[in-house]
């Protein structure tokens, strides 16, 4: 039973990969769909982490 799910699972996934694939690859879905995702977390960790020397550098500016 179990040899047959096998064997009938990898003729599918043959036949499917041999059909050749519609639209975008996977992985450029997920670098779509994450990079605003990881430059919207860059930019708050860059703000919460950097104001004390954002503030630094004006005051040593302003002098």
């Amino acid at each position: 039973m179990f040899y047959t799910q096998v064997l009938r699972s990898g003729s599918a996934a043959a036949r499917s990969a041999k059909a050749g694939r519609i639209g975008q690859s996977w992985a450029m879905l997920e670098t779509k769909r994450l990079v605003p995702t990881l430059l919207g977390w860059t930019s708050f960790c860059a703000a919460v982490l950097g104001w004390p020397y954002a503030v630094r550098w004006v005051a040593e500016r302003n002098r």
